[in-house]
């Protein structure tokens, strides 16, 4: 399954899923570990999105506030 720029995949053995990269690069520190279900997968990733999106624009830090 694919969601916001990620694939969540289950292990294939104990039910477990993982967050994988969709395309080249590496899953960010905080999204790496097993789920056990695509509900905690997802919730992690918008987590990760939505705290690495505040106050940043075009990639850069917003110095305005």
């Amino acid at each position: 399954m694919e969601y916001n720029g990620y694939k969540i995949v289950g292990d294939g053995v104990f039910g477990y899923n993982h967050i994988k990269p969709v395309g080249k690069g590496s899953v960010p520190a905080s999204l790496r570990g097993a789920y056990t279900t695509k509900t905690f997968a997802q919730k992690a990733i918008d987590a990760y999105i939505s705290m690495n999106k505040k106050g940043k624009t075009n990639g850069k830090a917003d110095n305005s506030k």
